[in-house]
């Protein structure tokens, strides 16, 4: 399966008519949310995200070399993020915190920009998204919920992760 077809289905869902059109809804909002940067403005600004935590499901790539990686538990790579403009991270064992900032659109998206992240540096066991994902937390422009699914898409079509709303 070629990368487009991996997104497109990642967007897609299932067959249902409803599920097609809330994905390309989601490939519309995500690649207008990456179009612009994010503007500091009072009341709208983190809105959305603010508060909410979520466990990563997997990352998609547009790359046929690097497909689709998924953590080998979910709770070992977290997002949460504070009603102050905070965001906490777990990249396996280690942890992570900076700034990030939203400007919200319609229907759960919007821009999304993290600060730098400080993160704790031991040396966890290998798998595949404990060296991709603190490193590419700097390139995530863009942000989509739909139900509790979180999808965070990164600059220059460098793909998407996936995320599930933490109880």
């Amino acid at each position: 399966m070629t990368s487009a077809n991996r997104i497109k289905k990642l967007l897609d869902g299932a067959a249902a008519p409803a599920q097609r059109v809330a994905g390309m809804g989601l490939a519309a909002a995500l690649l207008s949310a990456c179009a612009g940067g994010p503007t500091d403005t009072a009341g709208a600004q983190k809105a959305v995200l603010a508060g909410s935590a979520w466990n990563l499901v997997s990352f998609t790539s547009s790359s046929d070399q690097v497909g689709v990686i998924k953590p080998q538990a979910a709770e070992q790579f977290q997002v949460a993020f504070g009603t102050d403009g905070k965001a906490t991270f777990q990249f396996d064992c280690n942890r992570g915190n900076g700034s990030f900032e939203t400007v919200d659109t319609a229907g759960g998206s919007g821009s999304l920009r993290f600060g730098a992240v400080a993160t704790t540096r031991a040396m966890c066991p290998q798998q595949a998204m404990s060296a991709r994902l603190p490193g590419d937390i700097e390139f995530v422009r863009g942000y989509r919920i739909v139900g509790d699914k979180l999808f965070l898409s990164l600059t220059a079509d460098g793909g998407i992760y996936e995320w599930a709303r933490r109880p």
